[in-house]
């Protein structure tokens, strides 16, 4: 539950309301970037790292928070990090996309647009999207993760994906997915309820920093 603080009304105030002690379908994705990025988050401030070094294999120096306590890995992270470049990486996950288009596909062809297309997981630079599966194509649902270093380039990444399953598996319609008829609503979100909702937060992307560009101007014209 998130909330505004009273005495400032600019800050955030996050509210606790449950405890899940098992693991989720959120939690897992957390695992899936962790293994990706073989990096470390720091726990004061939740920021994930990696190693900005050439060479590296992906279990090279596996040294991940989920098998440290939160002091040693912090002291540990502080002494790797010592004269060597950091490069922040953060993740959006999608847990479920539906489109009706994507029946109709199949896994190698898909896959083969996809890198034709430039819809593809850098695996040196650690960024990009990568799709995972829960069953094959046929089941019309799959899961998104962009990975990127910051929040304007991962809004862009997963509207990138959204846009090039509209253009390869078509433009879903409401009727495909029963919103037209109230009896055959189900628990789905629609596809262009969450095209919509990345879409909005690239421009709430932009629009803050563009707010925070002509704050610090305004800055420099008072001193």
């Amino acid at each position: 539950m998130c909330i505004r603080d009273r005495p400032k009304p600019e800050t955030l105030v996050f509210w606790g309301i449950g405890l899940t002690c098992y693991m989720t379908n959120l939690l897992s994705s957390f695992y899936y970037f962790d293994f990706m990025m073989d990096g470390k988050i720091n726990s004061r401030n939740g920021v994930y790292t990696i190693l900005a070094l050439r060479g590296s294999g992906p279990q090279s120096n596996r040294s991940s928070f989920l098998h440290q306590d939160n002091e040693s890995a912090m002291k540990h992270s502080f002494a790797t990090h010592v004269g060597e470049s950091s490069l922040e990486r953060r993740y959006l996950y999608l847990p479920f996309v539906n489109h009706s288009g994507i029946v109709s596909l199949h896994f190698k062809p898909f896959f083969h647009i996809c890198r034709l297309m430039g819809v593809s997981f850098d695996l040196e630079a650690k960024k990009g999207i990568t799709f995972i599966l829960p069953d094959t194509l046929q089941c019309g649902m799959l899961s998104i993760l962009a990975i990127a270093s910051g929040k304007d380039e991962l809004f862009n990444k997963m509207l990138q994906v959204l846009d090039f399953l509209t253009k390869t598996a078509g433009d879903p319609s409401y009727k495909d997915n029963g919103f037209i008829n109230d009896d055959l609503r189900n628990d789905c979100v629609h596809f262009s309820s969450i095209y919509s909702a990345v879409k909005m937060s690239v421009k709430q992307v932009i629009r803050g920093k563009a707010e925070k560009k002509n704050y610090g101007r305004k800055y420099e014209l008072l001193t």
